[in-house]
């Protein structure tokens, strides 16, 4: 009889793998740490939480935000095992707060002083999940033995409990406008518009409709007035501040001829194939193609182009190297999005922030501006206020209503509050809190108003409405 060794002997060969239920996640990079204070948790005493005993009670800090996802936690002072009481257990939930129409995954990892409990699998915060009270339950993580005996306080008396959150890749939240749907008549008119060469033939001019050809990088866009004076109004304008010479031709083609002489034509054509619906997601490979399509954007006050191309530079091409130059970029042409992930890279990896490696003037023009240095350093304390103890506000440092406007620090700081994540927003229960700049604008579209502007347009826009209604 074969021995079991000479059995394990025999070769086999792997002739294929099944995967159910899709390829395995990818989580990010980085985890990012929410930390929960829970002050004079010693003072507190077990005696208090036990006033109503048929009740099952719980603490509920306030929200932190991470990946852009608003989370809490809630602890259950006399545990929750099966929807039982446990007396002696205190059970730790961790709970999504944001919107149901996200399902975010991610890896979860609790810590407090000298006690770490990770959850062995990830969890999709689904529509099932949201706002109710399950999700991460550590079961017997914490008990009021080990939290008092077992030196898990800090000398304070303070309970501080970390949860560090590493979501999927698929789970990380960019803010993008709405696709612009495509319009087939305009479609076809620009089809139709261009000639297959620069010198058209008489044909072509007979049966194209075209009023005007812009001249770009010697390539001739021919577009029409009518399509211009809704969708881009500005390079309308640039038309008709052409003078009548300019507009005369001796080639029988009577459409004006207007040059421009300081834009990439590759850029041009993305920013009229897009007013005409032929390409509303530009394809953009690096960060310098995409900057020049938004500075286009801005400059022919196509919102819909400039929002959808700031997405794709925070979704695609901030990096910890070139923030602070995305910074500038944001803050100049009022991106809100843009410099409000750039301030966030400030905060998370400053070093790499002011050594700059794709501008290094980009932190000295920082330091110049007063007024950026005070945003970055607003930005920076609140958001080392809300992680060592989220129940201290950060606001009513600056009142708008109370600026001196002979005072320069205090117009410069109460600028700073707005254009952080400090602006205070009335929301529909008539509370205050912040608001991050995908969900200002969410709620901004949600009123039908405009979604283009600095963080502080933005939140007077919103405040402006609920005030309204």
């Amino acid at each position: 009889m074969a021995s079991a060794a000479t059995t394990n002997t025999t070769v086999c060969d792997a002739v294929g793998t099944a995967t159910v239920s899709g390829d395995p996640q990818a989580l990010v990079d980085r985890a990012q740490t929410l930390r929960f204070v829970f002050p004079n948790f010693r003072a507190m005493g077990r005696e208090r939480f036990n006033l109503l005993p048929n009740h099952l009670i719980y603490i509920s800090p306030p929200s932190l935000d991470a990946f852009g996802y608003l989370w809490t936690l809630e602890i259950f002072t006399k545990g929750l095992t099966h929807y039982y009481y446990k007396d002696g257990i205190i059970t730790v939930f961790l709970k999504y707060m944001g919107d149901a129409e996200y399902t975010p995954s991610a890896k979860i990892v609790f810590r407090i002083k000298d006690m770490v409990k990770s959850v062995p699998v990830l969890e999709v915060f689904d529509k099932k999940t949201c706002r109710r009270r399950k999700g991460i339950t550590p079961h017997d993580f914490l008990t009021w033995q080990k939290i008092i005996v077992g030196n898990h306080l800090e000398n304070d008396g303070s309970l501080i409990i970390e949860v560090d959150i590493q979501i999927t890749t698929d789970s990380k939240r960019v803010w993008y406008p709405k696709t612009i749907p495509i319009d087939t008549s305009l479609k076809e008119s620009y089809t139709e518009a261009l000639p297959s060469s620069n010198n058209p033939t008489e044909e072509d001019i007979k049966i194209d409709t075209t009023d005007i050809v812009f001249v770009v990088d010697n390539e001739h866009f021919p577009v029409h007035k009518s399509v211009l004076s809704i969708h881009a109004k500005t390079l309308f304008a640039l038309y008709n501040d052409t003078t009548r010479d300019d507009k005369d031709n001796d080639d029988g083609d009577d459409r004006a001829r207007v040059l421009i002489s300081d834009i990439n034509s590759d850029t041009f054509k993305k920013f009229i194939e897009f007013i005409y619906t032929v390409n509303t997601t530009p394809t953009l490979v690096d960060a310098a193609t995409a900057i020049e399509l938004l500075l286009v954007a801005h400059r022919f006050e196509c919102v819909s182009l400039k929002l959808y191309v700031e997405s794709v530079l925070v979704d695609k091409f901030v990096t910890p190297t070139n923030a602070a130059s995305m910074l500038l970029l944001g803050d100049t042409y009022h991106c809100a999005l843009l410099k409000e992930v750039a301030l966030h890279s400030s905060f998370a990896d400053p070093t790499s922030f002011r050594e700059s490696s794709s501008d290094p003037a980009a932190w000295s023009n920082i330091l110049d501006s007063h007024r950026l240095l005070s945003e970055l350093y607003v930005y920076t304390n609140n958001k080392i206020v809300a992680t060592r103890n989220p129940n201290t506000s950060i606001f009513g440092a600056v009142s708008q209503d109370r600026i001196d406007e002979d005072d320069p620090v205090r117009r410069s700081l109460a600028s700073a509050v707005m254009n952080t994540n400090a602006g205070v927003v009335e929301g529909e229960d008539d509370t205050t809190r912040t608001i991050d700049v995908c969900t200002l604008r969410e709620r901004l579209g949600e009123a039908n108003l405009g979604l283009d502007g600095s963080r502080e347009m933005l939140v007077t826009r919103l405040r402006d409405y609920h005030h309204q209604h």
